[in-house]
């Protein structure tokens, strides 16, 4: 009994022994060399790619390397000297994406610490903050037969890009004061301060980080101004006359974004319309100029409120990134607004309409099916109902298959029922008139937005309008029912501001206007706590302080639809109807499938006394036919014995007329037979 223990405690000794020993096996690392450093615009500057394999033995390295492509500009990967014995192509570089590309092997395999790879030179383009990282493609295989790969650690170089130090006119912007921001403003304002006994300056605005201005003066102001330039990154070279000898230029860079990230879509997950309360939201857009910088989200819940309670939701922006879930929502709908900002703070924003509904079924774990209703239908029954809806849904296909041709008469004859035939008489009538109807409705509708447009201009106008400037609309819902709210929102050029809000309906003429306020960031929102009545509306803000009113907004249009059809005193919304329909369809469905299987059950006791009829009819002809027979060989008997011995006698001559009667009877009786046979089956 000691020695089976002492084997066991062996073994599980050596089991741990193995697993420890593989566990803190050495693993390879690559690293840049040098790992932080400050550059000015202009120069080039080389990085070394360095791999330490700590004792493992290695055959192969992948290497994907990104980098700024607005502050750095590769000049060359170097592979000329390099451990990689053999290269898989040339390495690739793109200086648009910022991407390096670079795969080897070393077939015998090798160890080494600090063992340089390749190298790869660089030129600064601008200045700032500029990185170089390892992609997660990036591997080291170990030479095990496996390919397995061993890197795992990664470091990369981040460094700041200044513009080169200069003894020339210290230069300012106060449109774009610092160097390393990006604006939208495309107006540049440029100021240098004037240096002592400088009889002229000399300046040009370029592209070049680095550049020396020609050497003709263009005298002694000390500003210059650039309006309406391009997105791009732009650099203000000026150099100073003094005692006839140019100096050193000075260098001012200047970024400039004047587009918003590229349009996006908000991918909601499982779908926009669904019972589940938590949402997952996914987005994701790019800035080809400054860079994205951050995401902010707001949720609208459109659902009017009952009476008594308060319009719930936020009304600020927070920052979110994607995947972005949602926090537990209530039943109803919701406008889901997410915006996207660049380095330059222009923002794009887009909108996604979802709805939290009740699920209809839903599935209670081992249980079954919980229906709306709160009934729980347990999965012996579920799978009984699902086998006999299969057996009679094959059962009918089948039957239908073999349905009887007088269901197919109509078809083939192209006849039109009379039922049917009144009904496209009667749908005829109804289209005359839809049709008038709608011409009626189109010219009174062209009056009313015309006269709501007038009306709506003729609004607003006041003496008082020349001072403030008229509030932006950047949100606005859309796409509207009696069941939902509106909002709007925007900003105003000053914080702190009174927007006066206005909505013309143009079907009634009513107009109603709010009051809100912008925030300290001069944004504002406005969100209605009533729904609004069907009918096209014309949306107009303006701004005041005081008794001060700025002109009114442009104006916008928006339609809110009816949610649910009023018969009386009752209201019946779209959902419940269009489930009434689903509903009906499904018993219409049984109530068919009840009637084929009555039907074929009289097909098949028709087709029972049809089949009796054809016996009946077949032993007929067999009877007749057995008479005609018999008839036939007798009187041929007697003719041939006759005309051997000697003229036919009256008797003989009787029998030939008989004969001849009941060829005539049977013909007749056979005759009769099929055509009762031909009408049964015309019958069927």
């Amino acid at each position: 009994m000691g020695k089976k223990y002492i084997v066991f405690v062996s073994l599980l000794f050596a089991i741990f022994y193995s697993l420890f020993t593989v566990s803190v096996t050495e693993a390879a690392t690559f690293s840049l060399s040098p790992s932080t450093t400050t550059l000015e615009v202009g120069q080039t500057f080389s990085v070394s790619v360095l791999i330490d394999t700590t004792g493992e033995e290695i055959n192969a390295v992948e290497i994907g390397l990104e980098f700024s492509p607005d502050k750095l500009q590769v000049i060359s990967p170097n592979t000329g000297r390099s451990i990689i014995e053999i290269w898989a192509g040339q390495p690739k570089f793109n200086n648009k994406t910022g991407r390096i590309e670079m795969r080897g092997g070393i077939p015998n395999g090798l160890t080494i610490k600090n063992g340089l790879v390749t190298t790869i030179e660089f030129r600064v383009k601008s200045s700032g903050s500029a990185f170089l990282q390892f992609t997660p493609e990036t591997r080291i295989l170990a030479n095990d037969g496996f390919g397995t790969d061993v890197l795992v650690r990664t470091p990369g170089i981040t460094f700041n890009s200044t513009l080169p130090k200069s003894t020339g006119p210290a230069v300012s912007s106060p449109s774009h004061p610092d160097q390393n921001r990006w604006y939208p403003n495309a107006d540049i304002v440029l100021n240098w301060h004037p240096e002592l006994g400088a009889d002229g300056y000399s300046y040009i605005l370029n592209d070049e980080p680095v550049f020396t201005p020609d050497t003709i003066s263009e005298g002694v102001k000390t500003s210059i101004s650039y309006n309406q330039t391009g997105s791009g990154t732009y650099f203000f070279h000026v150099q100073s006359l003094i005692a006839g000898v140019w100096g050193d230029p000075t260098h001012f860079q200047v970024n400039i974004d004047k587009a918003p990230p590229a349009d996006f879509k908000i991918e909601v997950i499982p779908s926009a319309r669904t019972s589940v309360r938590q949402p997952v939201l996914k987005f994701f857009t790019s800035d080809a100029q400054s860079g994205l910088d951050h995401y902010e989200i707001k949720i609208v819940p459109l659902t009017v409120p009952k009476e008594g309670e308060e319009l719930s939701g936020s009304e600020l922006f927070s920052d979110a990134q994607s995947p972005y879930v949602l926090y537990p929502l209530d039943l109803g709908s919701y406008d889901i607004i997410v915006r996207a900002y660049d380095k330059a703070f222009n923002m794009r924003e887009v909108k996604q309409h979802i709805a939290i509904v009740t699920p209809v079924l839903s599935i209670v774990q081992d249980n079954g099916l919980l229906i709306a209703s709160g009934f729980v239908l347990t999965w012996p029954w579920i799978w009984l109902i699902a086998l006999a809806m299969l057996i009679f849904l094959a059962f009918a296909g089948w039957r239908i298959k073999h349905w009887p041709r007088k269901l197919g008469l109509h078809e083939r004859t192209g006849d039109v029922p009379n039922i049917v035939q009144k009904q496209l008489e009667e749908l005829k009538t109804y289209r005359k008139k839809y049709g008038k109807l709608a011409a009626v409705i189109l010219i009174a509708l062209s009056l009313a937005l015309g006269g709501g447009t007038t009306r709506a201009q003729s609004l607003g106008s006041s003496p008082l309008t020349a001072v403030l400037t008229p509030p932006s609309v950047t949100t606005v819902s859309s796409d509207l029912t009696t069941d939902e709210t509106f909002y709007i929102g925007g900003e105003t050029v000053t914080p702190n501001t009174d927007v006066v809000i206005y909505w013309n309906n143009l079907t009634t003429g009513e107009t109603l206007s709010a009051l809100t306020t912008s925030n300290d960031k001069s944004e504002w929102f406005y969100h209605h706590p009533a729904a609004l009545i069907t009918g096209n509306y014309v949306l107009w803000s303006q701004s005041r302080i005081g008794e001060t009113v700025s002109p009114p907004s442009p104006q916008l249009t928006i339609v809110v639809r009816s949610a649910a059809i009023k018969i009386g005193p009752a209201r019946v919304s779209y959902e419940m109807l269009y489930l009434s329909i689903i509903t009906l369809l499904i018993v219409i469905l049984l109530t068919l499938g009840f009637l084929i299987i009555k039907h074929w059950a009289t097909i098949k006791r028709q087709h029972r006394l049809f089949l009796e009829e054809v016996r009946k009819g077949e032993e007929s002809i067999r009877r007749g036919f057995a008479i005609l027979r018999r008839d036939m060989e007798l009187e041929f008997a007697l003719i041939k014995k006759a005309k051997m011995e000697r003229k036919l006698s009256r008797e003989e001559e009787g029998r030939e007329a008989q004969l001849v009667k009941d060829l005539s009877a049977i013909e007749e009786r056979v005759g009769q037979e099929i055509w009762e046979l031909e009408e049964l089956e015309h019958e069927r």
